[in-house]
């Protein structure tokens, strides 16, 4: 309940934002542009501002023969609101004229630092391209590039979901060669580091693999020394990673406890790569909570 109410506020306080920020940009664009301003382009600004929350004060858009067009300033804004990573725009020197007004450019947008980036162009010429041949040839360019880059992405993909289909086959490939875990007691231990993978002992394939089994309930003989409790963990988190809404619960005798194996299974996905984060993304686990009887 306490969820659904935070995530009723939400979204009323993102509804809010929106309507307020559209009725500044009508007044903006009625003051700026007057006539100009007509009811195609109305619709139009409404759309591209309930979406992407373009501002007209903030110079996101630009009106041209009743079109409006983003700005740098707002293409530099959407990217930081998408979270992106990084974004690099350039000319395409073989398209532009600028003796003509004529600019074609190009856009790479990176999501993640490991990424290759997304490639988009567009026309800075408000002249109908129909009218323009060199503008046409240059649409006709743009729709090539972008159905390559579409193939790219959709090759890349392909590769990335191989790649997750064989670091997750099973819990023991994932945790001893695919993730990190971390050791609190590492400078104790004289380790380089507090994250390391699972010790790939080959005890634990014995482990994982009985866990595997579909016997309903399983007794392990308590021990501090061969980590039977952070075993646990792993294979209920990559069990729940890769079923669709499913959880797992942990009880224990003490409440510091299960805080303890629940951040592990989060730190577990977090030290997993960006691959398999994307491929399994995380629903709802920054709110995790904690009942106790």
């Amino acid at each position: 309940m306490h969820q659904a109410n935070v995530q009723d506020k939400r979204t009323t306080c993102t509804n809010q934002h929106s309507q307020s920020l559209l009725r500044q940009n009508f007044r903006w664009a009625r003051k700026t542009w007057g006539t100009v301003f007509g009811s195609q382009a109305k619709v139009s600004l409404e759309t591209l501002t309930r979406q992407f929350s373009f501002s007209l004060n903030g110079g996101d858009l630009q009106i041209i023969n009743s079109n409006w067009y983003v700005t740098h300033t707002g293409l530099i804004g959407l990217a930081r609101r998408k979270r992106c990573c990084g974004i690099n725009v350039e000319a395409t020197n073989s398209l532009c004229d600028s003796t003509a007004s004529r600019f074609v450019l190009k856009a790479t947008v990176y999501p993640s630092k490991n990424s290759s980036g997304f490639v988009g162009y567009g026309d800075a010429d408000p002249f109908p391209l129909a009218s323009d041949p060199f503008l046409a040839l240059a649409k006709l360019r743009m729709r090539s590039d972008r159905k390559a880059s579409e193939q790219k992405k959709s090759q890349t993909d392909q590769e990335d979901r191989k790649w997750v289909e064989q670091a997750t086959a099973d819990t023991y490939t994932w945790v001893t060669r695919y993730t990190k875990t971390c050791n609190e007691h590492w400078v104790e231990e004289g380790r380089p580091s507090p994250l390391e993978p699972f010790p790939a002992d080959e005890y634990f394939s014995d482990v994982f693999d009985i866990m595997d089994l579909d016997e309903r309930v399983i007794w392990w003989e308590k021990s501090r020394d061969i980590m039977l409790s952070w075993a646990c963990v792993a294979h209920f988190e990559l069990h729940a990673m890769k079923t669709p809404y499913c959880g797992f619960l942990f009880q224990t005798q003490k409440d510091t406890k299960v805080i303890q194996l629940v951040d592990y299974a989060k730190h577990l996905w977090r030290n997993s790569g960006e691959r398999i984060q994307r491929a399994f993304p995380r629903r709802n686990r920054s709110n995790a909570s904690l009942t106790t009887n």
